[in-house]
């Protein structure tokens, strides 16, 4: 997918005039008023943001647990970016963290350690861009890092994971620190076959991102149908799900046999990430999936939109033929204005026309879908011009 940095089209900058340009600046920065953008999170105006990291740790408040922290050096804070559900703007807040107000303070990144206390580094300049820095002699440069817990917990002693044997490979892979992860996650995965029984025991997990864990490595396991993604398909927790399709994805397994279990999943993350998983999909199952799943797009979220556009491509033509079919008369909604919107099939220039000339259609709407054309080719959208320029 395109995140908007760059027209995709031009490649020009945010600056260049455009049809259906922002009026707000923050908001020109990233093209999201163009189809096939991903859209931001969270849009936090001016600032330079830097180091991310997703805490999964529990030293922390609990408000603080699975959820964004990030760094932003020329705001000079740390913020936690505070949501319930992605895309939900109304249920999303910044929370600050660390911040202040000396002039050489810039946190440039993040990290969890293993006693689950935030590690933030400080670059320590006057200015937050790094190849403008104030300080450029070598022999004078300084940094800081600063260690975020609670009163209680100052003393940091600094432990070295064991991995000797299957069971500490386990418990090294439950860190919430992503090297201490990363080297049990390699161990297990040397262990092969004779690491399943303690990767059982993880699966079982009343922790979400512990069965995730697990299911990475034993979603790996040479299957011909892999039972653990199987069973993961009907995990309670929606995450859980969509990492399996993920890992089947990711391992070119038969990821169309997962799909045909998630399709009309409860979760609108679980269906996206079905309908990612249909990118240039050679199924024969593909289309009326594909269809299914757009079905279901509520004309609210834009993440499900771009994530139905992404899995199209390779097949935008009999994708869209399999949708119209499945919806017959009922296309001309705001939620189908919107996949008509994003597609990229030979049939959409005759319907942003249609839209273009119904008299009904707000005219801001109608700019939306005259710069929809742009991102189209070949005869279809030249009949298509043609018939808007004969009224």
């Amino acid at each position: 997918g395109n995140f908007g940095y760059l027209d995709e089209l031009t490649g020009a900058s945010w600056i260049e005039n455009r049809l259906k340009m922002a009026k707000e600046i923050p908001l020109r920065h990233w093209h999201e008023h163009d189809p096939g953008v991903i859209p931001a999170l969270w849009k936090i105006g001016e600032g330079a943001p830097k180091g991310i990291t997703v805490y999964e740790g529990t030293l922390l408040p609990s408000q603080f647990q699975n959820q964004i922290i990030y760094c932003d050096s020329q705001e000079q804070a740390v913020h936690g970016l505070l949501t319930e559900k992605i895309g939900d703007a109304e249920k999303t807040v910044i929370q600050n963290i660390l911040s202040s107000k000396h002039p050489w303070f810039r946190p440039c990144d993040v990290g969890t350690a293993p006693d689950g206390s935030l590690m933030i580094a400080d670059w320590n300049d006057a200015t937050s861009a790094e190849n403008l820095m104030t300080d450029q002699q070598l022999d004078s440069m300084s940094g800081r890092i600063y260690r975020i817990a609670p009163l209680e917990k100052t003393n940091y002693t600094i432990l070295q994971a064991s991995l000797d044997s299957g069971k500490r490979a386990v418990q090294a892979l439950k860190s919430p620190n992503a090297s201490t992860r990363y080297s049990a996650w390699r161990r297990l995965k040397e262990m092969g076959n004779k690491a399943i029984p303690e990767l059982l025991a993880l699966w079982r997990s009343t922790t979400p991102h512990f069965r995730a864990r697990a299911l990475h490595l034993l979603g790996r396991l040479k299957y011909e149908s892999n039972p653990y993604l199987i069973e993961a398909m009907s995990d309670e927790n929606a995450s859980v799900r969509a990492t399996a399709i993920r890992i089947a994805r990711e391992q070119k397994m038969r990821v169309i046999d997962l799909i045909k279990r998630a399709v009309r999943d409860s979760s609108p993350a679980v269906r996206r990430e079905c309908a990612i998983a249909l990118n240039h999909s050679k199924s024969t199952l593909a289309p009326e999936l594909w269809a299914t799943i757009a079905m279901q797009y509520d004309g609210k979220d834009r993440f499900y939109l771009e994530a139905l556009g992404i899995g199209a491509q390779g097949n935008e033509d009999v994708f869209f033929e399999a949708w119209m079919n499945l919806v017959n008369d009922d296309w001309d909604t705001p939620a189908g204005r919107d996949i008509i919107w994003r597609s990229r099939s030979k049939f959409t220039p005759a319907k942003l026309v249609l839209f273009i000339k119904d008299p009904s259609i707000d005219a801001s709407e109608k700019t939306r879908y005259r710069r929809a054309l742009d991102f189209l080719e070949g005869p279809e959208k030249d009949a298509a011009l043609l018939q808007l320029l004969g009224e």
